[in-house]
């Protein structure tokens, strides 16, 4: 997966569009570029998998301020939703 792909998929779970992503659409392509937990991982890097894993990043731990909040973001939350959608998203690119 190369970057232009993540973003487009960033781009569409999270607003914005081709000319001018989200905020929150350009964090996750860094997350996904780099600035994300593990994501110079061979296991993740520039793959559909890293791009989740910076889609969970933002949404778990980014989005909240205390530890109750992220929970309830990632289990009940938006979170959960657009976690789910970049899932289908993601493997729709197969």
């Amino acid at each position: 997966m190369v970057s232009t792909q993540a973003q487009a998929v960033f781009t569409k779970l999270l607003g914005g569009d081709d000319k001018k992503p989200s905020r929150a659409a350009n964090r996750a392509l860094a997350l996904f570029e780099g600035a994300g937990i593990g994501s110079e991982l061979e296991s993740a890097k520039g793959t559909a998998w890293g791009a989740l894993n910076a889609v969970t990043q933002l949404m778990d731990w980014e989005t909240a301020r205390t530890g109750d909040a992220r929970l309830a973001n990632a289990w009940f939350g938006g979170g959960v939703n657009i976690k789910s959608k970049a899932m289908e998203e993601l493997l729709a690119l197969g």
